[in-house]
């Protein structure tokens, strides 16, 4: 009779933890999401308003951008991260292709901002 009960009470932990990786996958997913629109909406305000010729408008803008690009980063990282705990999780192959290409896009930007470093 113990064994019954104790067989049942695994089984019902294991399902518990089916749950709650699937939750934490799900929170993952949420906060990498969360990170990388942060990340815009500092960009974004820093360009704002726009002076393509100002020294002032650069030094700021290439400061917003290099201040907070850890966050799309680190955002990439769970979303990825989410995806290994749980496969049903998004992101589908499309959106991998889609967040390399913008990786590329983003890394040229990068190397050139170099020369505008002071």
């Amino acid at each position: 009779m113990d064994r019954i009960r104790s067989g049942a009470w695994v089984e019902n932990t294991r399902a518990q933890k089916a749950l709650s990786s699937s939750q934490m996958a799900d929170i993952l997913q949420w906060v990498g999401y969360a990170l990388i629109l942060v990340f815009f909406a500092q960009v974004i305000a820093a360009l704002f308003p726009i002076a393509l010729l100002q020294p002032q408008w650069i030094a700021r803008a290439s400061a917003a951008l290099r201040g907070t690009a850890s966050l799309p980063l680190l955002g990439t990282v769970l979303i990825l991260l989410a995806n290994m705990i749980d496969g049903s999780v998004l992101p589908s192959s499309r959106q991998l292709v889609l967040f390399r290409r913008i990786a590329t896009i983003a890394a040229l930007g990068f190397l050139l901002l170099i020369p505008l470093q002071s």
